[in-house]
């Protein structure tokens, strides 16, 4: 039996909203900064939505055998959304023991092993032995997490730093507040040669090295190797001024530059800082 084109517009209308609802309810319980970049996959949701709606109410009107089959998909794939709500929660709780997190990142799962793995290595009660292992995983956004989160040990943290200059891995490496020294020692010695091509070097001192300017461990030395590379991006002169450890006349440099944003920028420091005009 065929469906009438009031049919499909309606059945496929609801399925679109479930879909979007499906993404703003999952935005709004994410405790993820970047979150709402999930508004751009409510067409691709919704669309989803929509093809299972018009498929249900398609099979409701046919024989039996496409019924129960539609039923079985429909437990399947509503018990993987809750098995994801519900490792999510235990992820990111503060009070879920460190030998569960260990249980939860073995445990198969039919959807959400990266983010589930991601709130893992942010768990307050992660070890250093399972951040080792998450360390190991095949998604990058995970590997970030461990380089991010400051109680990875050095070691661990040093051998992020050896795995080849990725602007991905060393941003979040940059993002630790408790970065040793030597190892900001190595994100700096990263040259044009180190990358396929300009633009992976300019996103790596835009991500890496701006952020490394204002960083707590970052000694005098190594500010002052920051401040001397050429042709510097947009943000790693933004980091600069913004660091607090520029002089005078650095600031008076950028002050004087082409660029109007970080003009002004270097001359509201500049008055912070009491320099002469």
């Amino acid at each position: 039996m065929g469906l009438t084109k009031k049919e499909k517009l309606y059945s496929a209308s609801v399925g679109f909203v479930l879909g979007a609802i499906y993404v703003v309810v999952g935005i709004l319980e994410s405790t993820n900064s970047t979150a709402s970049i999930g508004v751009l996959f409510i067409p691709f949701y919704g669309a989803f939505g929509a093809v299972l709606s018009l498929a249900a109410y398609y099979a409701i009107k046919t024989n039996w055998l496409t019924r129960i089959a539609l039923v079985l998909v429909s437990a399947v794939l509503g018990f993987g959304f809750y098995e994801k709500s519900e490792n999510l929660k235990s992820a990111s709780d503060a009070n879920t023991p460190a030998s569960y997190l260990a249980d939860l990142a073995q445990a198969k799962m039919l959807f959400g092993r990266e983010e589930v793995l991601e709130a893992i290595a942010q768990n307050p009660n992660v070890t250093p032995e399972l951040l080792l292992i998450l360390s190991k995983k095949e998604f990058t956004s995970v590997r970030m997490k461990v380089a991010e989160n400051p109680a990875a040990p050095a070691e661990l943290l040093n051998q992020i730093a050896q795995q080849g200059f990725n602007h991905d891995l060393h941003s979040a490496l940059a993002r630790n507040p408790k970065l040793p020294s030597n190892i900001i020692d190595k994100l700096l010695t990263a040259t044009a040669q180190d990358f396929p091509g300009h633009t992976e070097f300019k996103l790596y001192q835009t991500f890496v090295w701006g952020p490394l300017a204002r960083h707590a461990n970052l000694t005098d030395a190594q500010f002052t190797k920051l401040t001397q590379f050429e042709n510097p991006e947009y943000f790693l002169i933004y980091g600069i001024i913004e660091s607090g450890r520029a002089s005078c006349e650095l600031l008076k440099t950028y002050r004087d530059g082409d660029n109007g944003a970080l003009k002004n920028n270097a001359a509201s420091k500049m008055s912070e800082q009491g320099c002469e005009k």
